[in-house]
């Protein structure tokens, strides 16, 4: 009696399909593995056929696989990411390491359309996160303080104070983190023009010297999550210049070439910092005055105006 029941049980088990005892490994082109797997790795799945558990194991790139649906119902969709670590199987169960963030270098778009379309499962693989809109307007306005030095002979010049600054930049992406601009600035360069031989007069008030300028600013940027860099040259052309409320055409050369550095915290479309400025370039005209590069520095505001 026990021998017919043996014989009965192994003759049923003929026929029950090999799938229902093991594993089911979809591959992207839509075939179907029945197995039972044994590793899932960084690059491969390692598996046995379910029809010869004691077999040999075999190999399947794991970039070709869509998804692995294990014995006990439960469906991992592998969707082409890079683990990063290997995991195996301990006592028939199987662990992954999860689902990596970096697609891997040679997922297709036609395997892209299977994953979504196979068992109605849609997975859209995940996108580097972009910083900067293809196209964004940002109007920037810099307040600081002014210094610019030169010499004549035995007279020194020395011209320091307010200075401020005025950009509209339209940025362009070249990356997820870069951007350039081009845009349009204005600059007022104000303060006390310090004239001596050598030795400071006494009650002497020194005469106002007011430069006012509009530019075309070039630039390049570099943002992170919390953090905005900038570097920008501009060529600015002398509108007016005062020497104490009064007009004068001789004390400002008409163009100035200022390089910026800036430096800031970003805080959403917001960035707040600060900008060191160089204009190598002349500040002065008139004979014995061409060494008269002005530096600036100033806190800075901007903000970045699109969707990304």
């Amino acid at each position: 009696m026990k021998r017919t029941l043996g014989y009965g049980i192994m003759t049923l088990s003929l026929f029950i399909p090999a799938a229902a005892m093991g594993d089911v490994i979809c591959l992207t082109s839509g075939e179907e593995i029945a197995a039972k797997v044994v590793t899932i790795g960084e690059k491969e799945i390692t598996y046995q056929k379910a029809s010869n558990l004691t077999g040999p194991k075999y190999v399947v790139p794991r970039e070709k696989v869509f998804y692995i649906e294990f014995d006990n119902g439960e469906r991992e969709v592998i969707n082409h990411l890079d683990s990063s670590s290997d995991s195996t199987t301990g006592s028939g169960n199987v662990q992954s390491s999860g689902t990596a963030e970096t697609p891997s270098s040679n997922q297709s778009t036609l395997s892209g359309v299977a994953q979504q379309t196979m068992s109605g499962v849609v997975v859209d693989p995940p996108q580097e996160k972009r910083r900067f809109a293809d196209f964004t307007f940002m109007p920037r306005a810099t307040l600081g303080y002014q210094s610019t030095g030169s010499g004549s002979g035995n007279i020194e010049i020395d011209w320091g104070g307010f200075a401020a600054n005025i950009d509209l930049h339209c940025l362009f992406a070249s990356g997820n983190d870069t951007a350039w601009s081009v845009g349009l600035g204005f600059t007022w360069l104000q303060g006390d023009l310090a004239m001596y031989t050598g030795k400071k007069p006494k009650d002497v008030e020194w005469p106002a010297l007011n430069g006012t300028y509009i530019g075309v600013p070039f630039g390049y940027w570099y943002k992170t999550e919390y953090f905005m860099f900038g570097a920008t040259a501009s060529f600015d052309l002398l509108l007016r210049s005062t020497l104490n409320s009064k007009k004068t055409d001789d004390a400002l050369n008409l163009l100035r070439c200022p390089e910026k550095l800036y430096f800031g915290a970003s805080l959403g479309v917001l960035d707040i910092g600060l900008q060191l400025g160089f204009d190598f370039t002349n500040a002065f005209k008139g004979d014995g005055l061409s060494w008269s590069p002005t530096i600036t520095v100033g806190g800075t505001i901007g903000i970045r105006l699109g969707k990304l």
